[in-house]
């Protein structure tokens, strides 16, 4: 025997009804902004860095470039990006010997994403293998131009 679901929910002119319980009945309505302080929720954290070193010889040999929309609060250096707060720490750029991530998160419910990329601009005869390229010349404590 096949039955219409709404035989058992009731039908359009008369709603289903659902009693409120009485443990309900004391508990007072909370709105909207005051439920959002209540929900659990994660903070977000989002840091971004782009190093890009120009072998070109067209432009500046160096550039360190922070991506939009940060966390606010994040510190622009010219070696970098750094932020603090009272339960996260966050460093990235480049160092004297290497580029460098760090990140310390000591409180609960925190996302931290940290992006870092590294971008390297060729001649294109390097890609070509012409001879005579001309590049930097390394030395011990990295490129030099």
């Amino acid at each position: 025997m096949i039955l219409p679901f709404a035989v058992w929910a009731g039908s359009a002119s008369q709603p289903l009804m659902v009693k409120k319980p009485h443990i309900l009945e004391t508990c007072p309505e909370i709105f909207d902004p005051e439920l959002d302080t209540l929900r659990g929720r994660y903070d977000k954290y989002y840091f971004g860095l782009d190093v890009i070193l120009n072998l070109t010889g067209s432009g500046p040999f160096f550039t360190l470039r922070p991506h939009p929309q940060m966390t606010p609060g994040t510190i622009v250096t010219p070696t970098g990006i750094r932020y603090q707060d009272t339960e996260v720490m966050y460093m990235a750029g480049v160092g004297r010997h290497s580029l460098y991530q760090a990140v310390q998160v000591t409180g609960d419910n925190k996302i931290v994403t940290g992006v870092v990329n590294l971008e390297i601009m060729v001649p294109k005869a390097m890609l070509t293998r012409q001879p005579h390229l001309s590049l930097p010349k390394g030395s011990l404590i990295g490129l030099i131009h």
